[in-house]
């Protein structure tokens, strides 16, 4: 997975801070500028957008599910969740703590300017902490390894 998103994560970044920009464009001119809670969900749709059209492209099995209970992304038939953040730590729901590929994407808006730090990290370790720390068992997926 991690050569595949090599080859697509910098014309991901570009096409996606094009349409967040209108996005966030649009909001403002509405005179209901974006927070930062709304602009990370934001970032995510797009950034999920984007990989499907610029990995299918170039001939790359993906898939964008949109649903809660599935992978942000089925990319060469493996999950792969986003997670986007402005500040210093991600953050989640249940599902967040499901064994899988992680793209982290920290973002910083300086001078009207997007700025990307992003990390690919295989989590199993975060499913067994939680797992351990709620004495539970994390439903496993099919599609999972």
């Amino acid at each position: 997975m991690n050569k595949t998103l090599k080859r697509i994560i910098l014309p991901v970044l570009s096409e996606s801070t094009i349409g967040i920009q209108k996005i966030m464009r649009v909001h403002n001119e509405e005179g209901n500028p974006m927070t930062r809670k709304q602009l990370s969900e934001c970032i995510s749709g797009v950034i999920e957008s984007k990989m499907v059209k610029v990995a299918s492209g170039i001939g790359i099995t993906i898939e964008a599910p949109k649903k809660d209970s599935e992978p942000d992304i089925i990319l060469e038939y493996k999950p792969l969740e986003i997670k986007t953040t402005c500040s210093t730590a991600w953050r989640g729901g249940a599902y967040s703590k499901r064994e899988a590929d992680y793209l982290m994407i920290k973002y910083d808006i300086i001078d009207g300017e997007f700025y990307w730090f992003v990390l690919h990290k295989y989590l199993k370790e975060n499913v067994i902490a939680y797992e351990k720390a709620n004495n539970t068992k994390v439903k496993r997926q099919s599609w999972w390894h």
